[in-house]
């Protein structure tokens, strides 16, 4: 613990030595993230970090929320100094829950490259400039910093979620595109232009079969769009968080009570024939993916 908030000292003031970027709201590359109540308070650390990201090309940053997160259902005022630096800010009525950081954008992507990002932690100057740079090598693949291999323990059964983020792989599979490699959203996913099915947007879909667990549907919507992941390095990454931030975190109800196990099982059984994507998780070299 001491370790990890030393991390975190270090990252919040390394902010100081970036220089912050001028946005660009028209950028083919968008930053897309949202935050809620619990964390509100500390959110512009995140959008600092995300603002002083040393890559050549221009890019945005939008933010979704849900008005029940806001007092009285407004931007609180220390976020309005983001807005007027040209973060763009949405409110909805509804509340997705996770889900915000990519559904709305996605929805009306056209053409642009959409990178997620997750409202506890503080991203390295070099964060974007990596996924960006993979994704050039890697086209038609969405590009992790942090991701778990599916393993089945039988003819449709995976094994338990909390295994399978143990494994270590570091042989450098991760860094070949395969289906079988899940991003999870907390060190950052680049998704380029039409990675996900349609049903990545449906709220009656998600929300009844993963309600807390939006990284296990994109992979569903990715699986069905016939679109591999890769990872930007061979070892997974967590970046420095902001202290205290996880005590609320859907990790706690996700792996601790093994949401994730049901919500994974239930998505699957749903379109059972993605079963035999993990079971061989290479793209095929007549697919019209770039690998």
């Amino acid at each position: 613990m001491l370790k990890a908030n030393a991390r975190s000292v270090l990252a919040v003031g390394g902010l100081k030595l970036r220089k912050r970027r001028l946005l660009n709201a028209e950028s083919d590359i968008v930053i897309t993230l949202t935050t809620y109540s619990a964390r509100l308070e500390r959110f512009g650390l995140v959008l600092d970090s995300l603002m002083r990201q040393k890559i050549e090309r221009s890019y945005g940053i939008v933010v979704h929320l849900s008005a029940e997160d806001l007092p009285d259902g407004q931007l609180p005022p220390h976020l309005e100094i983001y807005r007027r630096a040209g973060v763009l800010f949405h409110v909805h009525q509804e509340n997705v829950r996770s889900y915000k950081k990519l559904v709305y954008e996605y929805a009306k992507s056209e053409g642009r490259i959409l990178v997620t990002a997750d409202d506890d932690i503080i991203y390295p100057g070099y964060w974007l400039r990596e996924l960006v740079r993979v994704s050039g090598v890697h086209p038609r693949c969405i590009v992790a910093y942090r991701a778990h291999f599916l393993s089945l323990d039988g003819e449709r059964k995976f094994r338990p979620y909390s295994e399978m983020m143990i494994g270590g792989h570091l042989d450098g599979s991760r860094l070949v595109p395969r289906f079988d490699l899940m991003p999870t959203g907390v060190s950052g996913v680049l998704y380029p232009p039409g990675s996900l099915s349609p049903i990545s947007i449906d709220a009656s879909m998600y929300m009844a079969y993963a309600p807390t667990a939006d990284d296990i549907w994109f992979k569903i919507a990715s699986l069905l769009a016939a679109t591999p992941c890769v990872q930007v390095q061979r070892r997974n990454r967590h970046f420095a968080s902001i202290p205290g931030s996880q005590d609320s975190a859907l990790y706690l109800q996700n792996v601790g009570l093994s949401k994730n196990d049901a919500q994974l099982a239930a998505c699957f059984e749903l379109f059972p024939a993605l079963f035999e994507m993990i079971r061989k998780p290479y793209p095929t070299l007549g697919s019209d993916h770039v690998l």
